[in-house]
């Protein structure tokens, strides 16, 4: 399992974010349509964006560390803001164990850097102003790596 979809299960599976977004979470890009360019907010999106892994003479290391980011995509600050304390609290609050509802990911540590807030202005007068906030999730967690041996 990856990184991202593990984040993605986790955040599904939380009620308080659940709450927010209702199962408006999606991995990647939120989707559109022709008549509806721009998805319902609120909404949240989550991608990996890079990654790292180290290596030593016996093999890989077994602790990669992957850049996930993730987008809350809101009608309000307000909105953003309480979307942002719960999802925290779902990745950060208590990080460490097993995330995932099949194949479980063992994630180790969770930072938040940096967190970008953004406005985007409405095009049309019928249309809503954008509230974003972005977040660059360091996340570090264990996986199996074959043997050298």
């Amino acid at each position: 399992m990856s990184i991202e979809q593990a984040t993605y299960e986790r955040l599904s599976a939380d009620p308080q974010v659940s709450a927010l977004v209702s199962s408006r979470i999606y991995p990647g890009l939120a989707p559109t349509s022709a008549t509806t360019p721009i998805a319902p907010r609120p909404y949240v999106t989550v991608d990996r964006i890079t990654g790292q892994r180290r290596y030593t003479l016996a093999g890989a290391d077994t602790l990669p560390m992957s850049n996930v980011q993730i987008d809350i995509w809101a009608v309000s600050t307000t909105q953003r803001h309480a979307i942002f304390e719960a999802m925290r609290d779902s990745i950060c609050g208590n990080f460490r164990g097993n995330w995932g509802a099949t194949i479980q990911l063992a994630v180790r540590a969770c930072l938040f850097e940096p967190e970008i807030d953004s406005y985007v202005e409405p095009t049309e007068a019928s249309e809503e102003p954008i509230f974003r906030r972005t977040i660059n999730a360091k996340m570090f967690y264990r996986e199996v790596v074959p043997s050298l041996a």
